[in-house]
Parts: structure tokens; sequence; C-alpha cells
């Protein structure tokens, strides 16, 4: 969970889709807290947007783990 947390957080992004992967596999309460925490708390929007994308992740398993749904879901929040 923890290594979840601090990619999110990270100032560089490498393997986004990675920490993605996993933060669907470790996911938990704490985690879920953890992430929605920082999606509305942080002091940069880029680590709430990560952070709120893996919840969305989480929230909806069927969805691949991909650039393209970044991008779909980066043009909702947008919206």
């Amino acid at each position: 969970m923890a290594l979840v947390v601090q990619a999110v957080c990270r100032d560089h992004r490498c393997e986004d889709a990675g920490y993605a992967r996993l933060g669907r596999y470790v996911a938990d309460d704490d985690l879920v807290g953890y992430l929605w925490a920082i999606s509305e708390t942080a002091s940069r929007e880029s680590i709430r947007h990560r952070a709120a994308f893996v919840l969305h992740l989480i929230r909806q398993p069927q969805l691949p783990v991909t650039r393209a749904t970044w991008t779909a879901w980066r043009k909702i929040q947008a919206s």
C-alpha cells in the first residue's frame, strides 16, 4: 500500500500503469482512504489527479490500465 501512495505522490512519472495495477491488487479500505485524502488535499494538481485516477481504476476493475484510459478519464474530469 505504501508503495502505491509514494508512487502517486512522487515528482517523476515513470511506469504509471504499474502503480495503478498494483493499486488494484493491494486495494483495501486503508489505501482507498489514503488515495481519497490525497485526491482532495494534495497541494499539486497532478498528484490529486493521479490519486483520483487510481481510485477510479480500483472502483472500475473492468477498465484496462492504459494511456487511453487515462486520457479518456482526464477529458471527462475537464468537462
